[in-house]
């Protein structure tokens, strides 16, 4: 008598089956890492967003300068000054105005930029909306009188003075409760 040597025992299917499973929860396993950690990455964290803004915003007034015909202007949702920025039309870094708003309806933060040329053409400025779905934004002026020996934060800077530091405030309402993030940044040209 022969042996049919075509078939397989129950034994040896047992184990394929027993390996073949092993690997399909190895595979699971990995591809749900995978998902939650891209997940992970893919969110937007608003702290993570308020310091990157911050930081633009600490850079943009750091490059501040003195320009007779770009005064600063600020209020307490609205603030603008001279400052170094590339121009489209130029190809090249010139004299512009640096303008940062609050826009209560749409509730988003607008980062205005226009070089010396646009200012007085009034063509198109390049507006960025940059930190949106904010409750409030607010400017804080820290002043210095020459004829007093005090010093202020005020809400809104008096024309033709040039503040020694500038407060922002954002208030962000992340849906349980609502978060108070600032930053101070000195003025490298105030007096």
């Amino acid at each position: 008598m022969k042996k049919n040597s075509r078939g397989m025992t129950l034994i040896e299917l047992l184990v394929v089956t027993s390996i073949v499973i092993v690997i399909l929860f190895a595979a699971y396993a990995f591809l749900n890492s995978g998902i939650k950690i891209w997940q992970r990455v893919n969110r937007s964290i608003p702290e993570e967003d308020v310091n990157i803004f911050f930081e633009k915003f600490t850079h943009d007034v750091r490059n501040m300068v003195k320009f007779s015909n770009i005064p600063f202007v600020g209020t307490a949702d609205h603030c603008e000054w001279a400052t170094l920025v590339v121009s489209s039309n130029l190809r090249k870094t010139s004299i512009g105005k640096l303008v940062y708003s609050f826009d209560p309806q749409d509730k988003i933060i607008k980062r205005m930029q226009s070089d010396y040329s646009q200012i007085f053409t009034q063509e198109k400025k390049i507006i960025n909306q940059v930190l949106p779905h904010l409750k409030s934004m607010k400017f804080k002026y820290y002043i210095r009188y020459k004829e007093a020996t005090n010093r202020l934060w005020l809400e809104e800077c008096p024309s033709g003075v040039l503040p020694l530091a500038v407060r922002i405030e954002l208030e962000f309402n992340d849906g349980t409760n609502n978060k108070v993030y600032g930053r101070t940044v000195a003025l490298p040209l105030g007096a």
